[in-house]
């Protein structure tokens, strides 16, 4: 709780430790003077249930907490800007280098495709590192959810076939570490 500033809320909001929601939640559905609870369309059953219908003025597709949290200042939304522009870069530098491998008959594959995409990545500035393994799938892999490629097993990438490459970064921004994930194809 340390680290929340309450200055960060709108008025009127309250930030609780979480050990005490229950017994909040049920002393909050209790009160005669609350008329509406918002809740998120994500909320767990047991939560939806235990508000009475007629509290429930709708089911929001984001909560309010989200709405605020979604809200960027003028320096966080320039720095969003700046690291697409970075990791465009780095995205148009890969594309480059697959033509180019492919254009002169060397054979790249999946795992390779995306170990030199890390590369371009790692020499922009402000990158720390991926959130996850990335997804390089050819052909019919390309349909595969969350396919993972092996060194061992990983598909040649070949004018012939698509190509899907998903990648998400964390890059820092001011003042938090945000990501940004990118899914693009090739066929040519």
């Amino acid at each position: 709780m340390k680290q929340i500033n309450v200055r960060d809320y709108p008025k009127g909001v309250t930030v609780l430790d979480y050990s005490t929601f229950w017994s909040h939640l049920n002393s909050t559905v209790a009160d005669p003077s609350i008329n509406r609870i918002y809740i998120s369309a994500r909320v767990s059953q047991a939560i939806f249930a235990l508000i009475p219908s007629n509290k429930r003025p709708s089911t929001l597709s984001n909560s309010l907490v989200q709405r605020v949290k979604a809200r960027k200042n003028a320096i966080e939304r320039q720095g969003m800007r700046d690291c697409q522009i970075r990791d465009s870069v780095a995205r148009l530098k890969h594309l480059g280098w697959i033509e180019q491998q492919l254009e002169n008959g060397i054979s790249i594959n999946e795992t390779q495709s995306a170990d030199q995409l890390l590369v371009y990545q790692k020499q922009q500035e402000k990158f720390q590192f991926p959130s996850f393994e990335a997804i390089s799938a050819s052909g019919d892999r390309a349909a595969v959810v969350h396919y993972r490629p092996n060194p061992t097993t990983a598909r040649k990438i070949t004018k012939d076939k698509i190509y899907l490459l998903d990648v998400n970064i964390y890059i820092y921004l001011i003042p938090e570490i945000s990501i940004f994930s990118f899914v693009f194809y090739v066929g040519w």
